[in-house]
């Protein structure tokens, strides 16, 4: 079973949530710190067509 990845802190970038939104793919990458995560994910290309991106770092879990 995919437990997933849930994170224990968040940021986003460009326009993220509301009732009109919803998640499309997720990405894992690997980053120094969350302000290298964020310099990361700005090349996101969703950001290019109006979407938004949440960024935070992925909790271990037993299954992961």
């Amino acid at each position: 079973m995919d437990t997933g990845h849930a994170v224990t802190d968040y940021a986003s970038l460009g326009e993220v949530g509301g009732s009109d939104s919803r998640m499309i793919g997720h990405s894992v990458v690997s980053a120094e710190d969350m302000d290298s995560a964020l310099a990361l994910a700005k090349d996101c290309p969703a950001l290019r067509v109006g979407g938004g991106v949440e960024v935070g770092p992925a909790m271990e879990t037993a299954a992961s």
